[in-house]
Parts: structure tokens; C-alpha cells; sequence
């Protein structure tokens, strides 16, 4: 409940604003496999659930440019591959001819 409360806040700023916007998913670099998911699968399916929150939260879903999954590809903390803070997601808000 809390994370759905932080998306639809978030979501209130970004429509705000104008410019587009990319939702990027990571994990850390633990291996994450069962049936159906790897890191890779696992950073996707984190960023296309944020992209989901945000158009709930109101955002026009047209200005949702990309959704990414990097898996550990990209860590918040390079020094400590391993550590939660890798596990994210990125909302970066882009201006057309940037």
C-alpha cells in the first residue's frame, strides 16, 4: 500500500509536467531463476508494473516513451553488486530535443 501511495504521488508530479518519460526496472546481481523468471525477466516485469502504477495514478499512457529492464546490468552500487539498493526502478522524465 504504501509503494501504490508513492507512485500515485509521484504520478501527480510527472503529469504536471510536461516531457516524457522512460520507467527502467534492475535487480541485483543475485541469479534470480525459477519457472518463469530470470534477472532480466524480473527487471521487466518491475519496470512495466511502476509503468502501470503511473498510468493508474494518471498518467497519459501515450507519454510513456519506453519501459527497460537493465537486470544487474547497471548497478546503483557498482562496489557491492549484491547490495538491495541495486534493486530499483528509475522514472526519468525527458524533454523532446534533449
Amino acid at each position: 500500500p504504501e509503494l501504490v501511495r508513492l507512485v500515485e504521488a509521484i504520478a501527480g508530479v510527472l503529469a504536471k509536467k510536461p516531457g516524457y518519460i522512460v520507467v527502467r526496472g534492475h535487480t541485483d546481481s543475485r541469479p534470480y531463476r525459477n519457472k518463469k523468471y530470470d534477472n532480466w525477466q524480473l527487471s521487466t516485469a518491475r519496470a512495466h508494473l511502476a509503468q502501470y502504477m503511473l498510468v493508474r495514478g494518471g498518467i497519459d499512457e501515450k507519454r510513456i516513451r519506453r519501459v527497460e529492464g537493465f537486470a544487474d546490468r547497471d548497478p546503483k552500487v557498482p562496489e557491492d553488486p549484491q547490495a538491495p539498493q541495486n534493486r530499483r526502478i528509475e522514472i526519468l522524465l525527458g524533454r523532446e530535443g534533449a
